[in-house]
């Protein structure tokens, strides 16, 4: 994928690991070694996850700085609170993190994040999360809507995003069952909704979402 897309920068790749496992994780880290750096030195966004175990995350850091010879990676840590504390994540000095796994900004999720920042200040924070990720279920359901509709410039999901973005900045009910009254003129451009799609400002979803 590194190669046949025009962007690599716009293409997150996590190294392979073992959750739970920081041994059964180093050990792929070793064994894949030269397709990460292969990711890395094609210009992706490579997020190497540091799991929990008998090294701090500040000691398993620099195993994987080592081992592929840089530090231009993304360190992912764990949004599980059983996989890596605050206080673990205070030790680490890094220019950029990723929170891996469902994000819920709970309060130890919280401080997860502020331990983060406290020695790196300016460090970019991204997380799973993303405005795509919090409407799955709405897409899918809005996708079967359009089950029998074909178009041949775009696929249904794609219709099917674009148009609850027009719902979301028209301010629709973000209800499955709203949505799916209303994504019929939505997507066929019923005259009412075009109007207020060209008042509105139509936001963009983004790949990863930064966390403050």
């Amino acid at each position: 994928m590194c190669t046949t897309t025009l962007r690599p920068e716009n293409l997150s790749i996590v190294a392979p690991d073992v959750v739970g496992d920081q041994q059964a994780t180093l050990l792929l880290w070793h064994r894949y070694a030269r397709d990460i750096r292969s990711w890395i030195d094609a210009g992706a966004r490579v997020i190497i996850p540091l799991q929990a175990g008998s090294l701090s995350a500040g000691e398993l850091l620099p195993e994987a700085s080592g081992l592929q010879g840089t530090k231009a990676f993304c360190a992912g840590i764990p949004s599980n609170l059983a996989a890596m504390t605050a206080a673990d994540c205070r030790t680490l000095r890094h220019n950029g993190f990723h929170i891996l796994g469902r994000v819920v900004m709970t309060d130890e999720l919280r401080d997860k994040v502020e331990a983060l920042l406290t020695g790196n200040a300016r460090a970019t924070i991204s997380s799973d999360a993303n405005w795509v990720r919090s409407r799955t279920r709405q897409i899918a359901g809005a996708v079967e809507m359009l089950r029998g509709t074909p178009n041949v410039l775009q696929t249904r999901r794609t219709r099917a995003v674009k148009a609850l973005l027009k719902q979301d900045a028209i301010g629709m009910p973000r209800s499955l069952g709203a949505a799916a009254k209303r994504i019929g003129p939505l997507v066929a451009g019923s005259e009412p909704y075009e109007r207020a799609s060209h008042r509105a400002a139509t936001p963009r979803p983004a790949p990863d979402r930064t966390v403050s």
